[in-house]
């Protein structure tokens, strides 16, 4: 008797979870041919609930991230392997371009809400590895300090001649610490998952 009614709880579980799914893709579809816009113009979040949602039973395939809690500072390699596992529906990751080995950053702060992106927003972002930003990529940049501490943040990387610079949403430079000793972007965004 018990375990039927476990059984009972469990399917019916599934089929909420699937529905939520099928309600999900059903409002996105319309939101998108109404406004003719793609995943990313008109924010993920809602579709992004419903797919974790639905993923808790559904055997779609994910692509795995990692959610850093905020902008990095340190070893970037510490950072992902410490991080929390963020699960992304293989549909949503081919839509956004997200590979394995993405994070996602949650941003911290206003100064990037003139390039679209909300305080707490959630960015997919990709390592550079050893390759240099290009201009107009919005970088997760490390400054290391005289002292050793490190500052991390979100701007635009902007590239004049031999050097660069940094903006924030606005295109209003960046002023590094005076006692900076490094600046390094060490990832760019790819996509905004959800915006704020």
């Amino acid at each position: 008797m018990a375990n039927r009614i476990k059984d009972e709880d469990e399917r019916r579980s599934e089929k909420i979870q699937i529905q939520v799914d099928k309600k999900t893709r059903e409002k996105f579809e319309r939101l998108r041919v109404k406004q003719k816009k793609t995943m990313s113009d008109i924010g993920l979040e809602l579709l992004t609930r419903g797919m974790r949602y639905a993923s808790v039973s559904s055997p779609k395939p994910r692509v795995r991230l990692s959610l850093l809690a905020t902008a990095p500072c340190g070893a970037w390699d510490e950072a992902v392997e410490t991080a929390e596992p963020f699960d992304v529906n293989t549909e949503v990751a081919v839509e956004l371009g997200i590979k394995e080995g993405d994070v996602v950053v949650r941003t911290n702060g206003e100064s990037m809400v003139g390039a679209g992106i909300p305080d707490k927003s959630l960015l997919i972002m990709r390592c550079l590895e050893n390759r240099l930003p290009q201009t107009g990529d919005v970088c997760l940049v490390q400054v290391t300090l005289g002292n050793g501490d490190c500052v991390g943040s979100i701007k635009t990387w902007k590239w004049n001649a031999s050097s660069f610079h940094l903006e924030d949403g606005d295109a209003i430079a960046f002023g590094f610490p005076k006692d900076a000793v490094e600046v390094r972007a060490v990832a760019y965004k790819v996509a905004i998952m959800s915006k704020g």
